[in-house]
């Protein structure tokens, strides 16, 4: 369950009661506005207690209610809200004294917007009731009248989390204001505002739409003042941000959010109202906390937390450091962060807002159960159990203490995860009650016969498949396969009926899984029956592509594939190791293959932005509209719903048909489905190689060694190394505790394979945490000095090279005809390109503190110059070297050299990136110099070899290789045959030497793969102590096709006959006019 949640501020106070009852009081407020704004506060604290005195000297008492936001103001109380506070509620209560009904009843409604100010919006609600009753007394309305309060019953429920209560408020505030003959539109606006919003907590998106469709009728019949034109249009705006992105229009969301942030932004710049400026900086903050969730749920993650962090800044800055505000973007901080695998700062975070949290009132309860339940959730990632259990039971206790007893959909589906926590624990009573009590819940209440019920009969199902009853596993998962909805609920919902279907997958395979363990050993014929049930529930997980909307439901899908796949790839091998047939050996790479171009694909399928080459932009269009279509049909809350899903599903697969025959390589990337031949992957094998195919089946390791002759499968023990592995990473310059450990990841990884591989050339495709490898410094003996590398290490004895598919060892090997060598760019990152960029900068949330840290590279920049000159090519350095630059100048090279930093994202792999030169001469472009794996796919990167080395892989351990697959992936679609790049960030003056010697040996016609492997061993030999460790050189990977690269020399001696040829001219004529002479 995710709680990162979209701050929806659609509720705001009622600013239609402004008409102060007696116009000679409108020039004393203005003034003390001014001076506020001039900051001139002791002349601002001198004017208002005059302006006071005179009003009460003149006995004008309803003017003073409308002073109390000044004798409350948080700037007149030097910045301190407490003093503020007590100096308003003193004041009003002097006001009380008068026993006038209208004036308690605007003091009170005045008082109450501080409370708000301070954090306490209950407190707020019990001021705003107050003067509900005062209000009602008053018999010649002045000021604020019935239905304006009532308006801030429903802003100040909806601020506590009481959303029903709101809306009742809202109605009656709506009835009040339509009974009058000519309504004010400002206010209309307002409600119908906060109605929208009100509808989207409770998840009703119809009415919602509808409500901020009137909202936007009544803005365009209001005036042209400040607050109609940028204050009221910045919240209808970052509402409408929150519908886009319910409805997966995540770049719409993005801009609407923008939008609305400088329309705040512009109303604090042009306004002289405290009060009014005060709300529309916190409306500033929220929208930026909700561009930081909106940008979450693209897996931006990064983004979303550097957002939220400015967020959070700058609410400390005039909010006091228990304010609910505060609080809630602390826990969206951590959220964030855990998404962005920080997980201690996450805890930190967390550990605070708790404090916090015990010791404050005005914070939604929810919040607070939202933040024990993530702090239970690090618990567990940490493996700190007992811990996580205290933690969760805290997360119940005040879910149930909030919902007394209602749940919805969220607490259920967290009362299942809480549920399974306690199974895999081994508690089994505790796992019971709750998976029992969730699932007995949807069976008698509103839940009957919905999505919902069948989740958590499917949670249950897991419940009782983790405590191995495996028989009640099966009874449960049987249960949610045939689960259907009530024909009533059919037609009321076609979303669940449909959906329902895609949750299937998961009970295919839990039942699959517990009579795997009830029945085991299985014969042949029951294998044949659970691949059966697998296969259903793989076809289910292909039609859920197309519904895709946020980084959840991918990281769903992707986590249901890999289940899936992997427990099938468990059941072939079986059927393999009974039967020996070399079809299921097939099979098994089939299915591990596919299960990489899942998850590629589940993730290119959420971003709307993606452009492809060679594929026309209003192809795309129509694919992202039909998409749209299909998934918000599932959304409809019409009788007709299901037609409308039917025929969505009709014109999709329509539309597929027509790509596969007019867009095929297009098609192939994105739709086909993945089917592996070992046999013609053999026959297409280089001559004299040898493959090597790892692959994890279900956590037990195997490697598959095949060549043009054979092909051959074998177990690996992986538990042997699996702390190797980070080994060598933690101790990169001790060769006494590195050498052991690369001794042993040889004995495991290579030494079980060495008698079948046949050839030198090795093509290794990793998998697991093996992408995180170099294959090339393990020793065949243990070492004791970096020295006796070159001569132990499997980097002496073979030339390796990678790939991240066996499918791509069935390649295209057509020529292609290039019209330039080399091109290179090499930003170099000065700290004068730095400078310039910071100047250039004029708002701070806009600066992108990554770039200001990025290490200089005046090695790099020193290649690509000289290898320009050599290659006869071109070389874009410095701010020359920017994104737009690249994206213009690169294709069509032999060699495209990106000398610049690169990230290879685990996290979220269509976020690897490579970083450019800022364009700060440009403003629309200052901050677009990253060119993220997403966008590869629209560039022309024909080449036979693309150089990337200095890429840092960020989370090595977490998710591993996903970012390097996905670069690969991308580079190989843009027309790059083969990519050099790093494991792990090189010292760059290393691996500028082995570029050097790799780029000389390609001149003298080497092979791509054996380049690299002699510029390494040149390396070695003259490297000296510390350097000469594997973590200066063996993170240099050669991916892809290895064949040499013909470096035509021509337009190097066309360039310099010509020069000759021009000089022979030049003297034959000065020759000839001196003879005539």
């Amino acid at each position: 369950m995710i709680f990162l949640r979209v701050l929806l501020c659609s509720l705001i106070l009622s600013f239609t009661a402004t008409s102060l009852g007696q116009t000679d009081t409108l020039t004393g407020i203005p003034k003390l506005r001014e001076l506020i704004n001039q900051k001139q506060i002791a002349d601002a604290k001198k004017e208002l207690a005059s302006q006071i005195a005179n009003f009460k000297a003149t006995e004008k008492f309803d003017t003073l209610p409308y002073y109390v936001e000044f004798v409350g103001s948080y700037t007149l109380a030097n910045n301190n809200w407490d003093l503020a506070l007590a100096q308003a509620e003193a004041f009003v209560d002097t006001l009380i004294s008068y026993n006038n009904a209208g004036i308690s009843k605007q003091a009170l409604k005045e008082l109450a917007w501080i409370y708000d100010e301070t954090g306490k919006p209950d407190k707020a609600y019990q001021t705003v009731r107050e003067a509900l009753t005062y209000a009602r007394k008053e018999k010649n309305v002045k000021g604020s009248t019935v239905a304006d309060i009532t308006y801030n019953l429903g802003y100040y429920s909806g601020a506590m989390g009481e959303y029903q209560q709101a809306k009742n408020h809202y109605l009656d505030a709506l009835k009040l204001v339509n009974a009058n003959p000519n309504p004010d539109q400002i206010f209309l606006q307002q409600i119908y505002n906060s109605l929208g919003g009100v509808m989207w907590m409770q998840g009703k998106m119809d009415s919602c739409n509808y409500y901020f469709k009137q909202s936007v009728i009544a803005l365009k019949k209001t005036d042209s003042s400040a607050m109609n034109r940028y204050f009221r249009p910045g919240l209808l705006k970052m509402n409408m941000a929150v519908v886009s992105n319910v409805l997966g229009k995540n770049n719409e969301a993005i801009q609407f959010s923008e939008e609305a942030i400088n329309n705040f932004n512009t109303y604090v710049r042009i306004s002289k109202d405290e009060q009014r400026k005060n709300a529309a900086k916190g409306h500033t903050l929220v929208a930026i906390d909700n561009l930081g969730v909106f940008y979450n749920t693209i897996g931006e993650f990064s983004r979303a937390e550097d957002l939220i962090i400015y967020a959070l800044e700058q609410k400390k800055k005039n909010k006091t450091h228990d304010d609910p505000n505060v609080i809630i973007s602390q826990i969206i901080l951590a959220q964030a962060k855990m998404n962005t695998r920080k997980l201690d700062e996450a805890a930190q975070l967390l550990d605070k807002s708790i404090d916090q949290l015990n010791n404050t009132t005005g914070v939604q309860d929810n919040w607070r159960a939202a933040a024990y339940s993530t702090r239970a959730k690090i618990f567990e990632e940490n493996k700190q159990f007992e811990e996580a259990a205290i933690y969760y039971k805290k997360a119940e206790t005040m879910y149930r203490i909030e919902k007394q007893g209602d749940f919805n959909n969220d607490v259920l589906t967290e009362f299942a995860s809480m549920a399974l926590f306690y199974a895999k624990r081994g508690n089994e009573s505790k796992a019971i009650e709750l998976g029992k009590e969730a699932y007995e819940y949807t069976k008698r209440s509103v839940w009957k016969n919905t999505l919902q019920a069948q989740i958590n009969t499917l949670s249950l199902a897991e419940v009782y498949f983790e405590l191995e009853d495996f028989e009640q596993a099966i009874i449960y998962s049987d249960e949610a396969i045939d689960f259907r909805l009530h024909s009533a609920e059919k037609a009321k919902s076609v979303q669940d009926s449909v959906l329902a279907q895609f949750s299937k997958p998961r009970a295919y395979l839990i039942k699959a899984k517990a009579l795997y363990e009830k029945n085991k050993p299985l014969s042949e014929t029951e294998l044949s029956e659970l691949l059966n049930l697998l296969n259903n529930g793989i076809a289910i997980l292909e039609q859920r592509k197309t519904v895709i909307k946020t980084y959840d439901d991918v990281s769903k899908l992707i986590s249901s594939n890999e289940e899936l796949f992997n427990f099938a790839k468990k059941i072939r091998l079986d059927h393999y190791l009974q039967t020996e047939q070399k079809q299921s050996l097939d099979e098994i790479l089939s299915l591990h293959e596919s299960a990489i171009y899942s998850r590629i694909r589940a993730r290119l399928n959420l971003r709307q932005d993606i452009q492809y080459a060679n594929v026309p932009k209003s192809v795309i269009e129509r694919e992202q509209l039909l998409k749209n279509n299909l998934s918000n049909s599932l959304k409809s809350e019409t009788p007709d719903g299901i037609d409308q899903f039917f025929s969505a599903t009709q014109n999709w697969n329509q539309f597929i048909d027509s790509l596969r025959t007019t867009y095929p390589k297009y098609y192939d990337i994105r739709y086909k489905n993945i089917e592996t031949s070992l046999t013609s992957i053999q026959q297409s094998l280089p001559k004299n190689t040898s493959a090597i195919r790892y692959l994890f089946v279900d956590s037990k390791l195997y490697a598959i060694v095949l060549d043009k002759i054979q092909k051959i499968l074998i177990p690996l023990d992986f538990n042997a190394i699996e702390n190797s592995l980070p080994a060598i990473h933690n101790n990169p310059f001790s060769v006494q505790k590195m050498g052991p450990e690369l001794y042993k990841l040889y004995d495991v990884l290579w030494k079980p394979l060495e008698a079948h591989i046949k050839h030198t050339n090795v093509i290794i495709i990793p998998d697991g945490a093996l992408y995180n490898l170099s294959f090339e410094m393990l020793t065949h003996k243990p070492i004791v000095a970096w020295g006796d590398l070159a001569e132990s290490s499997l980097l002496g004895r073979y030339t390796i090279s990678y790939n991240f598919s066996l499918l791509l060892l069935n390649s295209d090997t057509t020529s292609t005809t290039y019209a330039h060598n080399y091109v290179a760019f090499a930003p170099e990152f000065t700290s004068e390109m730095k400078n310039e960029y910071q100047l250039a900068v004029t708002d701070s949330v806009q600066l992108d503190k990554t770039y200001l840290t990025l290490l200089p590279q005046p090695f790099t920049s020193e290649i690509a110059k000289k290898y320009a000159t050599v290659f006869n090519g071109d070389a874009f350095l410095n701010k020359n070297a920017s994104k737009q630059f690249f994206m213009k100048n690169s294709g069509e090279h032999k060699i495209i050299h990106i000398g610049t930093h690169a990230e290879s994202n685990n996290v979220m792999p269509e976020l690897s990136r490579l970083i450019f030169a800022k364009s700060v001469s440009n403003d629309t472009l200052l901050n677009n110099n990253s060119l993220y794996t997403y966008e590869i796919y629209n560039q022309n990167l024909t080449s036979e070899l693309a150089i990337l080395t200095a890429c840092d892989t960020g989370k090595p351990t977490y998710q591993a290789g996903e970012g390097m697959i996905s670069l690969a992936h991308a580079f190989r679609y843009a027309g790059s045959k083969s990519i050099l790049t790093s494991l792990w960030q090189i010292d760059e003056q290393s691996s500028a030497q082995i570029v050097s010697a790799f780029y000389d040996y390609l001149k003298k016609g080497k092979a791509k793969d054996e380049a690299l492997r002699l510029a390494k061993l040149d390396y070695l030999a003259t490297a000296n102590g510390r350097t000469a460790a594997p973590s200066y050189w063996a993170g240099l990977v050669l991916i892809g096709d290895t064949t040499a690269i013909e470096i035509d020399s021509d337009s190097v001696s066309w360039g310099w006959y010509l020069t000759v040829g021009l000089l022979v001219i030049a003297l034959s004529i000065i020759f000839f006019l001196l003879r005539k002479k």
